[in-house]
């Protein structure tokens, strides 16, 4: 595998940057979506660059953890231990429980007419489910990535855009329902309160207030107030 990775290394590179690139601009379509998807013009390639260094900084994070995790994972699912079924199942209830009972408890407030609907809490269990799914699939398949399977190679990358699509769009309903982290913007000609920023770009930010979606210059802000409860 090293001697593979040091014989290819420009064209490795290459497909990281272009996967981590699409991935980024996937995000940030599916987030836009549900606010206004034209605001994606406003994204300049300054913009771009923070996006993916931030995006390349969890990846890394994430193979890192892949690669030490993932083979251990892969020996004892294979491996006909005692109580397995029941800790697997232990497992998936740990890690299951707080988006199903976030979405129980906003089924049971919807009649509030202060709750959001439960749009965030479905969501946010769709991302767990497809979380376990992409893990399931990386520990099953790691034996055709070994081998350079590349039909093995491209589903696993399919489902790691699914899952990144469903984070933008869940990132979205968190951002617009559930967020309680509201400020309020001054700028040369107005002031915005109860704003939600959507967008802090190098030239413009996008805000959300009272069902508008607005974009102000960034040059014209003049303070950012927002309101924390910190308990000690």
């Amino acid at each position: 595998m090293f001697d593979f990775l040091t014989k290819n290394f420009l064209v490795l590179s290459a497909m990281v940057l272009a996967a981590a690139s699409t991935f980024t601009m996937l995000f940030l379509a599916t987030y836009l979506s549900l606010f206004d998807w034209s605001l994606i013009w406003l994204v300049e390639y300054s913009d771009l660059t923070k996006f993916f260094l931030l995006a390349s900084a969890l990846l890394s994070f994430l193979a890192i953890l892949s690669v030490q995790v993932i083979p251990q994972l892969d020996m004892w699912m294979n491996k006909n231990l005692r109580y397995r079924r029941w800790f697997l199942a232990a497992l998936l209830l740990i890690l299951f429980w707080q988006p199903l009972y976030g979405l129980y408890s906003d089924v049971r407030s919807a009649g509030n007419v202060v709750h959001n609907a439960p749009a965030y809490s479905v969501l946010k269990l769709i991302c767990y489910i497809v979380a376990g799914l992409m893990i399931f699939a990386f520990v099953r398949h790691r034996p055709h990535w070994l081998a350079r399977d590349w039909p093995k190679m491209m589903l696993d990358t399919g489902i790691v855009a699914i899952f990144v699509g469903l984070l933008g769009i869940t990132f979205a309903a968190y951002v617009k329902d559930e967020s309680t982290l509201s400020r309020t913007i001054t700028t040369k000609a107005h002031v915005y309160k109860n704003a939600k920023i959507i967008l802090l770009l190098s030239h413009h930010i996008a805000l959300t207030e009272s069902n508008r979606v607005i974009v102000v210059p960034t040059s014209e802000i003049t303070e950012m107030v927002s309101i924390q409860n910190l308990t000690n």
